[in-house]
């Protein structure tokens, strides 16, 4: 588990310059509702919560939560229309 945790700090100090340095400005990510440290370990590497999703699974019945994490200071990004 301290490796978990290790990993997820690093990750959540490297990742914004990362991102921003590859143009980068939102990630996603989905978690199975159901796993027993998924939701927590995105939170804890900078993930918000956006909503949770129904239906999917054999016979529709598991949920998945999806994740953002936004470059800070990014509420929108532009769409370039070409």
């Amino acid at each position: 588990r301290r490796q978990l945790a290790a990993l997820a700090r690093k990750i959540r100090l490297e990742m914004p310059k990362i991102a921003r340095d590859a143009g980068i400005f939102r990630i996603e990510a989905r978690a199975w509702a159901s796993h027993p440290r998924a939701s927590k370990f995105l939170h804890l590497v900078g993930f918000t919560h956006e909503c949770t999703m129904s239906g999917f699974g054999r016979g529709g019945t598991e949920q998945f939560r999806q994740y953002a994490w936004i470059q800070e200071g990014q509420r929108h990004v532009p769409v370039q229309v070409t």
